[in-house]
């Protein structure tokens, strides 16, 4: 996540060209990228374990 936040940061201060962090983070908030990507992480897991016949 460090490495992460401090390239936009580096972005926002525009000490490079930013390209990779407009595909990562297109106009939303760090926070809220973090949540979206956590979320999304864990339904896809959560599928994965339920298709594969996992019991939790």
């Amino acid at each position: 996540m460090s490495i992460r936040h401090s390239a936009t940061r580096e972005a926002a201060n525009g000490s490079h060209t930013g390209k990779a962090d407009e595909i990562l983070f297109p106009q939303v908030p760090l926070p809220e990228q973090l949540t979206y990507e956590f979320l999304g992480t864990f339904a896809r897991c959560e599928y994965a374990l339920k298709c594969s016949g996992f019991k939790g």
